[in-house]
């Protein structure tokens, strides 16, 4: 794969505090955001943690960044693209996790993605964000950009709202008229095994196999797994399409 792409995602964080430092078991490896925002500053060069997992690098976030995220200003020339520009043929992909809230981060991130990935909860006030998110996609974005939404994701879904995962994903496709956005494999809501894998510094398939007979485990990762596929092999297809299409 190209690695000079990536896909923008936001997880629905309740802000740049560095939640994925918890998630992936780095916290005692993290600057607390202070690198990144020099990067989105342009004043210095992000921390890179290196294999995290296998294959997986991290630059991090942070209270420093967040105490600081309404101050910034973001310049024209965005210096999160740039930083970027200069490790992306190191990777396949390169995700940047944003926090749900307009502002800054978002911006910045919008700029630099290629792709949008954005998730969704299944109420009214999530309905209203990501129709937000997509105003502020179109405003941030010039149309010759060649930017695009590769999809949204329903996610802390209960296993019993079947239907109503259904119904919202028709207001999705109707909200964002033609073409429709494609929707991804949603994820199911599992209270417990989301406290625990944190708790712990898993992610879903490794606390899966480290409680073998949790069904809930199992649900979630099947979950991930699926949604992962899905984007892997949209990516597949954009990226065998001639450039400039």
């Amino acid at each position: 794969m190209d690695g000079s792409r990536w896909a923008s995602g936001s997880r629905g964080r309740p802000g740049p505090q560095g939640n994925l430092a918890h998630d992936l078991g780095y916290l005692e490896q993290t600057d607390n955001g202070r690198h990144l925002l020099d990067v989105l500053r342009g004043t210095g060069a992000a921390l890179t943690l290196r294999a995290v997992r296998p294959g997986l690098d991290v630059w991090c976030g942070g209270p420093q960044l967040a105490r600081s995220v309404g101050a910034l200003i973001l310049r024209s020339d965005n210096p999160l693209t740039d930083a970027l520009a200069e490790v992306t043929g190191r990777y396949d992909v390169v995700f940047v996790d944003c926090p749900p809230a307009l502002g800054p981060l978002i911006d910045a991130a919008l700029l630099a993605a290629n792709l949008l990935i954005v998730p969704v909860r299944t109420d009214h006030a999530s309905l209203h964000g990501l129709e937000m998110i997509g105003d502020r996609f179109r405003e941030v974005r010039p149309e010759s950009s060649g930017a695009e939404l590769l999809g949204i994701t329903i996610f802390d879904v209960s296993r019993r709202a079947t239907a109503l995962s259904s119904e919202v994903a028709r207001s999705i496709r109707a909200g964002f008229g033609d073409p429709h956005p494609r929707i991804l494999p949603a994820i199911r809501r599992s209270e417990r095994a989301a406290f625990e894998m944190r708790a712990s510094g898993r992610v879903a398939h490794e606390y899966a196999a480290a409680n073998p007979s949790s069904a809930s485990a199992a649900s979630l990762a099947d979950g991930y797994e699926a949604l992962a596929l899905q984007v892997l092999e949209v990516l597949e297809v954009l990226w065998d399409q001639p450039a400039g299409r």
